[in-house]
């Protein structure tokens, strides 16, 4: 019977739980895992990796006017986007 080797969890650029072979684990140029370890920042997705619905929720959820107008990926995205900016400048 193969026994498989020692791992090693390590924590990922993008704030994700990895699991590697120990052999390939490099102090220097990983982060070990830790469960009790506070979330790093993880960068929010952006509009352009959404799903239809995922943009449909957001625009309910900022309760952005004309939303239910918009019938594509782009109008929505580009709505959501212009309320955003307005709303920040």
């Amino acid at each position: 019977m193969h026994k498989s080797p020692k791992t090693v969890a390590i924590r990922t650029p993008t704030g994700r739980r990895a699991v590697i072979p120990a052999t390939d684990f490099n102090p220097a140029a990983h982060v070990l895992w830790q469960d009790d370890a506070p979330d790093m920042e993880v960068e929010a997705p952006s509009l352009g990796t959404m799903r239809l619905a995922e943009l449909r929720d957001m625009a309910r959820a900022l309760r952005i006017p004309g939303r239910g107008g918009w019938r594509t990926k782009s109008d929505l995205r580009a709505g959501i986007a212009a309320h955003l900016k307005n709303k920040e400048g």
